[in-house]
């Protein structure tokens, strides 16, 4: 798997899964920016340097993540969705499309997501 080094903005409030989530990335070859605890922090991440494509937990440490993916979705960042509860009803209408990830996360669902995020196959053939 590869991503020519295409940067991925990481927001995820449980440490374990968020430092998982960043060195997988990490070893396929993105440049993770994060992970970050917070809505607000992944704006302001995104506002510096704003990134190739996003996955946002959708319930942050500060709240519902929707202001940073509204910021991402303005500037076409290509954004996927995390999430531990069956939330669907939670999810604005807007962003009901984008690719989800139901936690815990299994790197089989990890490289869907990334691959529909890219538009390329990430996936190892057989």
């Amino acid at each position: 798997m590869t991503s020519s080094s295409k940067r991925i903005l990481v927001a995820e409030d449980e440490a374990i899964l968020a430092f998982d989530l960043q060195a997988k990335l990490a070893a396929a070859g993105f440049e993770v920016i994060g992970p970050l605890r917070t809505c607000a922090a992944a704006l302001r991440a995104a506002e510096d340097r704003l990134p190739d494509f996003a996955l946002l937990d959708i319930h942050l440490a500060d709240g519902f993540c929707w202001s940073a993916a509204d910021y991402l979705a303005a500037r076409d960042v290509p954004t996927g969705f995390m999430t531990g509860f069956a939330m669907a009803e939670a999810i604005p209408l807007s962003f009901r499309g984008a690719p989800r990830l139901s936690k815990p996360i299994h790197d089989v669902n990890l490289l869907h997501v990334l691959a529909k995020l890219s538009g390329k196959t990430l996936l190892p053939e057989n």
